[in-house]
C-alpha cells in the first residue's frame, strides 16, 4: 500500500508507524516483507484456507522475544506457522543469532 493511500486513509500518524514498523526492517535488511498480499494473490489450493498477508510489526516482535529471552530455548527450533515472507523468522535470527528457525507456509507463492 501506497504511503500516499495510507495518509489518505488512516491519517500521517498511522504511515509514520508503518514506516517505522514495517518499512524501515526492510530497508535495513534488503528484503521486502511490508506489503501486504491479499488472499486473492495466493494459490487456488490454499486460498481458501487463508488470510491476508501483512507483516509483523517489529516491535509486536520485540516485545515477545523479550519475553521468551527469560526462556532456555538453546535446544528448541523456533516455529513460525504460516511464516508469510519470513519477517519473524529473520527478526529471530537477528535477535539470537540462533538458526535453529522453521517457518510453516501452506501457499507455494
Amino acid at each position: 500500500m501506497s504511503y500516499k493511500r495510507i495518509i489518505k486513509n488512516a491519517g500521517i500518524k498511522r504511515a509514520a508507524n508503518h514506516f517505522f514498523q514495517c518499512h524501515l526492517f526492510d530497508l535495513i535488511h534488503k528484503v521486502e516483507t511490508r506489503n501486504m498480499v491479499t488472499k486473492d494473490h495466493l494459490s487456488l489450493s490454499t486460498r481458501n484456507n487463508s488470510e491476508d498477508y501483512m507483516a509483523s510489526w517489529t516491535s509486536t516482535l520485540k516485545k515477545i522475544f523479550k519475553i521468551l529471552d527469560n526462556l532456555d530455548l538453546k535446544n528448541y527450533t523456533f516455529v513460525d506457522i504460516g511464516s508469510g515472507k519470513g519477517k519473524a523468522l529473520l527478526a529471530w535470527y537477528l535477535h539470537t543469532n540462533s538458526l535453529n528457525i522453521c517457518g510453516i507456509e501452506s501457499d507455494k507463492n
